[in-house]
């Protein structure tokens, strides 16, 4: 991406283990926190998840 720096955290398993309230679904799959910035101050954060589904599964 041009002129942004880019970070990327992932989240330890031990820790979804331990504090996400839908555990074990986590497991194998990786939770990532990705920070972007082009300045030193905080201008936009968005906070987002997509779900990947089977076909032919319905809620």
């Amino acid at each position: 991406m041009i002129g942004f720096q880019i970070q990327l955290i992932e989240i330890p398993e031990e820790y979804m283990d331990k504090y996400y309230i839908y555990s074990p679904s986590h497991k194998g799959n990786k939770r990532i926190i990705v920070i972007v910035r082009n300045s030193p101050n905080p201008i936009l954060h968005f906070n987002f998840h997509y779900d990947v589904v089977p076909p032919g599964m319905v809620g």
